[in-house]
């Protein structure tokens, strides 16, 4: 009886033994008393089983638009520019309206072309490697155009409002001789300067990239 007890206890002890090591090694791995957390932890100086020689990539970084930003600020300030030049020259005056409206057309036609060839460039250069998809092209030509909208819209307020109020007036004139019916103001000359921006750029938007698009190398 007594050396059944005996065996009994030296189980017992033997068994509180390995529970305390156990203990010990869950402590170390700071998850206190509970066992399974330690399979949760970061593995340290070994890889997950199944998982050895998989190389794991970083997601790419978000693009900043810095080049769709930097030309949609620009071609606005260099279009305002070009309006105080023209203003300065007289072509803004009645006598040469039409002079300068041809010329305002000419001028801002290849200004836009050489403003979204560069900037689409840009991107494909700085942004994606060298290489560009259409849609990418597009997508970056769109941005500009909708950065562009409201600063030239606002630059354009700031020049009918202060430098040359008379533009518009004159503006609103051409129209009426033209058989515009009703007295067009500052409000229908923001709209036919955003939606005429907005088709121009788009078509831009939808054309430079055809010509600018390249496959990666790899």
């Amino acid at each position: 009886m007594s050396r059944a007890m005996r065996f009994i206890g030296d189980g017992l002890e033997e068994a509180s033994g390995q529970s305390g090591n156990r203990g010990q090694r869950y402590a170390k791995a700071g998850q206190g008393a509970w066992p399974f957390a330690a399979e949760l932890l970061p593995f340290e100086g070994r890889e997950p089983a199944g998982t050895a020689g998989i190389v794991h990539e970083k997601p790419p970084a978000m693009r900043t638009l810095r080049a769709e930003t930097k030309w949609g600020l620009l071609l606005p300030l260099i279009a305002f520019v070009l309006f105080i030049l023209y203003m300065v020259l007289g072509l803004q005056s009645r006598e040469n309206w039409a002079t300068g409206q041809w010329v305002d057309f000419g001028v801002g036609l290849v200004l836009l072309i050489a403003v979204y060839v560069l900037a689409i460039r840009e991107v494909r250069e700085k942004d994606f490697g060298g290489s560009l998809s259409w849609r990418q092209g597009f997508w970056a030509g769109a941005t500009l155009t909708l950065i562009m909208i409201p600063v030239s819209s606002f630059l354009l307020w700031i020049f009918t409002e202060f430098i040359n109020p008379e533009y518009l007036q004159i503006w609103g004139e051409k129209m009426v001789e033209g058989g515009y019916a009703g007295t067009p103001g500052w409000g229908t000359y923001l709209q036919v300067h955003v939606v005429s921006s907005a088709v121009i750029g788009l078509l831009l938007s939808l054309i430079v990239p055809l010509f600018l698009k390249r496959k990666p190398e790899n």
